[in-house]
């Protein structure tokens, strides 16, 4: 029978002790290193029921089990958000020029009267139609002055008065007169090509109103309607005007024009077509988003 040596006995228990804390200490380099990346996404949105097997709350803060939400791709949308996961947020929009986010997301340029909203650098503006003008200033009230009339013949602020009460517009420039020219019909004060006036078109008093995002003119004596940028007339019916958005999948640029792609989700973002994010498993390995 061997008799234990007390000294080889501690030398085991130390050789113990180390090979313990050595395997911790791998298993924590492997924790978060290649092993288990467990590094916090930035898309902290709740994408899953569970973050980190702990039930997740719904409530946007994305660190239920300790780990935030992974970010789970979808069609990229103008939110200051990564919808897409490629690392980059609203990055199909311009918010320098587009129409319905200028300046900032959600914030859409209205026409108002009269008038097309256009958005550069990030502001909203407005151009007035031929014959009309933005005299007060205000976008909300679009391009409210006709200047075919006394109080604004051609231009803001110019009134007709004294021996030149009537706004002659049959010109090539409206200007105050004592009379009508030849050709020209009045129109209350207005001297007025009934051919061509907006307010007057084909007979005092007739006005081409504007429609849903469309504006009213006057051409041989007939109302016509020319379509806002961003939308058209698709389904043909002058009543309801231009009805139809150019910025959606169905809708891309032009009537009918569908926006899609193999594999992938796509996006349309001042009316151009764009690949958004590939389904899981399919990548655009030739970087050619048509195919």
């Amino acid at each position: 029978m061997s008799v234990c040596n007390p000294a080889f006995a501690s030398l085991r228990a130390l050789r113990a002790r180390l090979s313990l804390a050595f395997l911790g200490a791998l298993g924590a380099i492997f924790a978060v290193g290649c092993g288990l990346d467990r590094a916090p996404i930035a898309d902290t949105r709740d994408a899953s029921a569970f973050d980190g097997a702990v039930m997740d709350a719904g409530d946007g803060g994305g660190l239920d089990g300790g780990l935030e939400d992974a970010c789970v791709p979808s069609t990229e949308a103008c939110n200051g958000r990564d919808d897409d996961c490629d690392g980059r947020a609203d990055e199909t929009f311009s918010l320098d020029t587009d129409l319905s986010n200028c300046g900032a997301c959600g914030n859409a340029c209205g026409a108002g009267s009269h008038g097309s909203p256009a958005c550069a650098s990030g502001a909203c503006g407005l151009g007035c139609d031929v014959g009309f003008a933005d005299c007060d200033g205000n976008l909300g009230t679009g391009c409210e002055a006709p200047l075919d009339v006394p109080s604004s013949c051609g231009a803001c602020g110019t009134v007709c008065s004294g021996a030149t009460p009537v706004c002659d517009a049959s010109g090539a420039s409206p200007r105050c007169a004592s009379g009508c020219s030849a050709g020209s019909s009045l129109c209350g004060a207005s001297c007025v090509d009934l051919a061509t006036s907006a307010s007057n078109c084909g007979a005092c008093g007739v006005a081409c109103a504007d429609r849903d995002h469309s504006t009213g003119r006057c051409e041989g004596a007939m109302c016509r309607y020319a379509c806002d940028a961003g939308f058209a007339d698709c389904n043909g019916i002058p009543e309801d005007g231009c009805e139809t958005p150019l910025d959606t999948l169905t809708d891309c640029g032009a009537c009918g024009t569908a926006c899609a792609f193999s594999n992938a989700s796509p996006v349309c973002a001042s009316m151009t077509c764009a690949l958004g994010v590939c389904n899981p498993g399919f990548g655009n390995c030739d970087g050619m988003d048509g195919t």
